[in-house]
């Protein structure tokens, strides 16, 4: 074979590969980011639908582990919930850092959870979190496997979760992980 023909099959390989990338990190962020919409106008199977069939969500010392499509319907259905959203509230993710490996992701980022003051009339943050998510492709597309969610407090974990991811990004790829 030419060997012209050779470097173009090479070049279209390396584009297609970045393009599935590109789509990839953007059906993850979508997922991310979409979750803060779905939470906060009580659409429960649209949040269980951000996880896998077994899929865990561990909120730390603030509600228990939710494990499977039932227990994220049962929690954004909840009393505590509802009424928090019926007072105003708005859970806000950041802009995620993504390390892709083939069929799998971590994604790290701030999730804060901005709720009415009344008496102020104003918004404020209730709580801020350091946020992973362990994602897997299924066949209906990106899943989280596993989330964690720490405190960015004095005695929150939330710190040490993104040294924690920091580290194992920069050894898989470089500073950030990119």
């Amino acid at each position: 074979m030419d060997h012209r023909v050779e470097q173009l099959i090479e070049r279209i390989a390396a584009l297609e590969g970045e393009v599935r990338r590109l789509r990839d990190e953007s059906e993850i962020r979508r997922l991310i980011a979409g979750y803060g919409p779905a939470v906060d106008a009580c659409v429960a199977d649209a949040v269980a639908e951000c996880w896998t069939a077994d899929g865990t969500y561990d909120v730390g010392p603030v509600y228990p582990t939710m494990t499977g499509g039932q227990d994220f319907v049962d929690m954004v259905s909840s009393e505590t919930h509802t009424g928090l959203v019926a007072g105003g509230c708005g859970h806000v993710m950041s802009a995620p850092l993504i390390h892709l490996e083939g069929d799998e992701a971590v994604a790290v980022g701030h999730h804060q959870l901005i709720r009415h003051d009344p008496d102020e009339d104003r918004f404020v943050v209730w709580r801020l979190t350091a946020s992973r998510w362990n994602l897997v492709r299924t066949d209906d597309g990106w899943r989280c496997r596993h989330r964690v969610h720490r405190m960015m407090n004095a005695e929150g974990d939330g710190k040490a979760l993104f040294a924690e991811a920091v580290a194992e990004f920069r050894a898989r790829r470089g500073p950030t992980g990119s």
